[in-house]
């Protein structure tokens, strides 16, 4: 690891690595919050960004040689890989919003029966 570029994509994924392992072990204890499709959501993405910390740490030695159809192909797999985890992160984003409107509604709807009992 010769390049600073590399220690950062190392330091990351660990990083990442250690927040996932939290977020598992939330998932245990707090019970049903999340959906099954939003934890598969979850995985993929950060898969998808552990792939992208991966690619960080090889692609000096991959780039370095003078294939520029490898070098190529090397870039459009990141950018593939990079616009996969904006896309996921757009999903996850729908999926908790919707969850979040979803209790809000089921918070007023409670509220309001309340109100029309006491009346």
């Amino acid at each position: 690891m010769r390049d600073a570029v590399q220690w950062i994509a190392l330091l990351g994924m660990v990083g990442i690595g250690a927040l996932f392992v939290i977020e598992v072990r939330r998932w245990r204890s707090l019970g049903r919050i999340m959906t099954h499709g939003q934890r598969i959501l979850r995985v993929l993405l950060i898969l998808c960004v552990e792939a992208l910390f991966v690619m960080m740490i090889i692609g000096p030695a991959v780039t370095d040689r003078r294939d520029q159809i490898g070098s190529l192909l090397y870039w459009t797999v990141c950018l593939i890989l990079g616009l996969a985890v904006v896309v996921l992160a757009l999903l996850d984003l729908r999926t908790v919003v919707g969850q979040y409107a979803r209790l809000n509604r089921q918070i007023f709807r409670d509220l309001k029966r309340d109100d029309e009992r006491k009346k």
